[in-house]
């Protein structure tokens, strides 16, 4: 009799034990689901203030690179003789705003004062002053390597065109990918704040206001 009760409990057990089981796993089933939409909830309101920059905002924020872009064409030479389609696509949308600047005597070194003093402007939006002070800092970048070449240019001494060129097309590649990047962000209303050293030296520039 005993034997028989035990064989009566096992369908039960089992039936209990498939139960609990399937139970558990709509419960894991319930809180991945939940996890997944929280984390969903929070990568929305992570990237919220990125598409609230005004399109104003994000234009103004352009326009302070075309500072370096300017200073940095000297070096492209190599690139412009060799490659002149490829200088064309890069220089192309920063060519009016370049012949511009170039027109206006000494308009290189106003845009200079006017980028650094506006950047500490805290009625300007700190969007646009991070960019005003990027564009500055980067501008500051091409005086070392413009100083070296007025150095050996005075002296006369004439370095090899194999450490020249790649040199100089080093300096202009990477001013102009910083750039590149800089209005792209810009443009898609996220701060341009990836460019090593620099970016870092523009944030403390500007403050945290």
């Amino acid at each position: 009799e005993v034997a028989a009760a035990d064989d009566d409990d096992d369908p039960q057990t089992s039936a209990a034990a498939f139960s609990a089981a399937v139970q558990k796993k709509s419960r894991a089933r319930a809180d991945e689901q939940q996890r997944r939409r929280q984390a969903q909830q929070q990568s929305k309101r992570n990237a919220a203030p990125k598409s609230d920059v005004p399109w104003g905002d994000r234009a103004l924020a352009c326009v302070p690179y075309v500072l370096p872009m300017s200073d940095v064409l000297p070096f492209g030479k190599y690139i412009f003789s060799e490659f002149p389609d490829l200088a064309t696509i890069l220089v192309l949308p920063y060519a009016p705003f370049i012949a511009i600047l170039n027109a206006i005597p000494f308009s290189g070194l106003i845009c200079f004062i006017i980028l650094s003093t506006s950047s500490r402007n805290p009625e300007l939006p700190r969007f646009v002053r991070f960019s005003m002070q990027q564009a500055v800092i980067l501008d500051i970048a091409l005086i070392f390597p413009q100083l070296l070449g007025s150095i050996f240019g005075a002296t006369k001494l004439n370095l090899p065109e194999a450490i020249v060129e790649p040199a100089s097309t080093t300096v202009f590649f990477a001013v102009v990918i910083a750039v590149i990047y800089a209005n792209v962000a810009n443009a898609r209303g996220e701060v341009p704040n990836a460019i090593p050293v620099v970016s870092e030296a523009a944030d403390r520039s500007i403050g945290p206001f």
